[in-house]
């Protein structure tokens, strides 16, 4: 279970790598999407237009997954 701070992950949460459609989530749990894992408790940010996923804790955010041509 995620601690109240966590669930509060996206009211700072920033992601200078991804599309200004990009919406922040925090999960409860641990979550495989497109056969990556993703981390319950953490920010994830998902573009709904695109189905794509950014890793903003890296030092270099990126494009984490994207949609299959």
């Amino acid at each position: 279970m995620c601690n109240l701070d966590s669930y509060n992950a996206c009211d700072t949460a920033t992601c200078p790598g991804a599309p200004s459609s990009a919406k922040c989530l925090v999960k409860a749990c641990d979550l495989t999407y497109r056969g990556q894992l993703l981390s319950a408790c953490t920010a994830i940010f998902y573009d709904p237009s695109s189905g794509d996923v950014y890793d903003c804790g890296s030092k270099v955010p990126r494009r984490l997954l994207h949609a299959q041509q």
